[in-house]
């Protein structure tokens, strides 16, 4: 029977999550600022995903919360080659898309709370090449009879 006026519910986002013991714990109480601004920033997932788009290779980084997380803005900025920094608060998902660099690397970086990652930086060259392949092909099957 109930007690109380608290009740909590868990959902698993996991199909393998078998029953028995696991890594989870539950804290009732408060929390500091500092802890709810850190938590708040541990749950957003930085997707970087790099994609043939309409004019060619791209990248494209996606800002979201898959999982939920406490109420209320994270921080973020986000640095890139053609734009001047932004800094702004994620309160829903954000999607930023640029082209892929011709040579070298793309030279962005995400910020989120404390947390920074640079994007464009694993396997670029052998996803540049693929891309601009499917590109030709794409381009060669339009002029196709």
């Amino acid at each position: 029977p109930e007690r109380g006026a608290w009740r909590g519910a868990v959902r698993w986002l996991s199909a393998r999550t078998r029953p028995g013991p696991g890594h989870v714990a539950i804290t009732l109480g408060e929390l500091d600022d500092a802890r709810q601004d850190a938590l708040r920033a541990a749950s957003v997932a930085i997707d970087e995903r790099r994609v043939l788009g309409d004019d060619g290779p791209e990248v494209r980084v996606r800002l979201h919360r898959p999982g939920g997380g406490l109420e209320g803005a994270v921080p973020i900025s986000i640095e890139g080659p053609e734009d001047a920094s932004t800094d702004s608060a994620l309160d829903a998902p954000l999607e930023r898309v640029w082209p892929m660099p011709d040579r070298g690397l793309l030279g962005v970086t995400v910020e989120v709370g404390a947390r920074s990652e640079r994007i464009g930086r694993q396997h670029l060259i052998s996803d540049r090449r693929a891309l601009s392949a499917a590109a030709e092909l794409r381009d060669a099957l339009a002029d196709a009879p």
